[in-house]
Order: structure tokens, then C-alpha cells, then sequence
């Protein structure tokens, strides 16, 4: 499951004019990564939370082989690769939902990216400031409070939508056909599990929907675990932790999605 909504990601950044939002708690290293696909220091990565404030943003070429082999064999004078835009996006804290530490504007800015990049910090270093604690890394905790903050502003959105949302349905086919993914959608929210688990099997839909597209947990999602240097060509066992709880978790939201579409299924016949 993790790795088919990895593969919806890389599908999104393939095509024209995808954003993908860096996201995570403040100091996870999002503005070093940022730097990295640039290829420069853009982005200011001071050791203090929320050194970002307004999102840094820039457009980098995606790397295609197949895309120089039709040049070689087209005999094409220059070569122009796919092009993604990639944003560094303020750090958001526990309370974001309610606006703490910015978070109602942080959020905002994540809404309007198609691809979520999940920065969680991997490596334990005290002289790196930690909004939680810089010795005792937990990078699980770190990502179940980012994801509750982001379901929980979801779940704010869904409510409000929804009736608006029914009252339509009374008078379009298309509304109509659709309220049964977004009911799913906010009874998944309301449990405390993301949009995204509700969208089994219908994906696809959610980027070109106008209000699934605007819930953040319904967009493709990448897990970037940040490791020190001395791990990057292996990893280390808070990334494989972080790897198996996130593969877990999705797997069991999937599970249970399906299970309740079974049983939606056999009410109605």
C-alpha cells in the first residue's frame, strides 16, 4: 500500500506543473533537502525552528533516461527533461491544526501542492535544535503528530464542506455519485485515519476533485527519512522502524477501508 501511493506520487511529479510540498516538523532538515535538489543554498538552514516562513520555491528537471535515448535516436539538437516544482514549506508543530506556530498559514501552503514529501528527522544529534527533545529521537512519534495535525485540519474542512456537499448531490448526478466517497471520506477523518484511506481503489479521483484535492491526507504522500551522513548508503534503525511502522499503518488503514466497502457492498444488495 505504501508503495503504491509512492508510485501515484511519482506519477503526479511526472506530470506538468506538479508542486511538491516538503513537509514536517521545524528542523528536520526539509531546507538541506531543499538545497540538495537545487544544487545550491537557496534556502536558509539555520539551527532554530521556523527559519522558514514563507515557502522557498523552485522548478527542477526530473532525470529521464529514456528521455536522451529518444534524443539520440530522434537526432534532437538539445534536450528539455520534465520539469516539478518543489517547495520548502515551514515546519509545523503539535497544535498546528489550531493555529500554533503558524500552522493555519502552514497549512494552507500545503493544500495547494499535489504531492506531499514527508521529511522526518532519522538522526540523533543534540546540537540540532528539537522542537520535542534533540536526544531522545522518536521519529514514529514525530510522524503520527504530523499526520494527526493534518487529519485533524482535514476533518475541520470535511465538516464544514460536507453539508454543502449533500445539498448539491440533491440536484447534480455527478455530486450525487461522488457523496458516497465523500461520506467514506469524512467518517475515515472522524476515526482519526487519513482521507486517503478512504479513497481505496478510486486514487485517481482525488487530484482532479475539487474538494478532495483541497484535503491534504488525500494526496499522494512520500515518507523521506532523513539519516545522518554516516548512514545515508544504508540507512539505520530509526529509519527501518519509521519504514515498517509507515508500511503497517497503511496497510492496516487499506484493510479496513476495504472491509467496510465489502459490508457497504452486501447492505445494498
Amino acid at each position: 500500500p505504501a508503495a503504491g501511493w509512492a508510485l501515484a506520487a511519482r506519477l503526479q511529479v511526472r506530470r506538468l506543473n506538479r508542486a511538491c510540498g516538503l513537509v514536517g516538523y521545524p528542523n528536520v532538515g526539509k531546507s538541506t533537502l531543499f538545497n540538495a535538489f537545487v544544487g545550491s543554498s537557496v534556502a536558509a538552514a539555520e539551527n532554530f525552528p521556523f527559519c522558514t516562513i514563507e515557502p522557498n520555491v523552485v522548478k527542477v528537471g526530473v532525470p529521464d533516461a529514456r528521455i536522451h535515448a529518444l534524443a539520440q535516436t530522434c537526432g534532437s539538437a538539445k534536450t528539455v527533461p520534465g520539469m516539478v516544482e518543489i517547495r520548502d514549506i515551514a515546519g509545523l508543530i503539535k497544535g498546528a491544526s489550531t493555529g500554533a506556530g503558524m500552522g493555519n498559514a502552514f497549512l494552507g501552503q500545503i493544500r495547494g501542492v499535489q504531492v506531499v514529501l514527508h521529511v522526518v528527522r532519522c538522526f540523533s544529534d543534540s546540537s540540532i535544535v528539537h522542537v520535542d527533545d534533540p536526544v531522545n529521537i522518536d521519529p514514529i512519534k514525530e510522524y503520527e503528530s504530523i499526520l494527526e495535525e493534518l487529519t485533524i485540519a482535514d476533518l475541520e474542512l470535511a465538516s464544514k464542506r460536507l453539508p454543502t456537499l449533500r445539498k448539491k448531490a440533491t440536484t447534480s448526478r455527478e455530486a450525487e455519485k461522488m457523496l458516497p466517497t465523500y461520506e467514506a471520506v469524512l467518517k475515515a477523518l472522524e476515526g482519526g485515519r487519513p482521507a486517503r484511506s478512504a479513497l481505496v481503489g478510486v486514487g485517481a479521483v482525488a487530484s482532479r476533485d475539487d474538494f478532495l484535492s483541497q484535503l491534504i491526507t488525500a494526496k499522494p504522500s512520500v515518507v523521506l527519512a532523513n539519516v545522518g551522513p554516516d548512514d545515508a548508503a544504508r540507512g539505520n534503525a530509526f529509519a527501518e522502524r519509521l519504514a515498517a511502522h509507515v508500511a503497517e499503518s497503511e496497510a492496516s488503514a487499506e484493510a479496513e477501508a476495504r472491509a467496510q466497502l465489502a459490508g457497504g457492498a452486501s447492505a445494498g444488495r
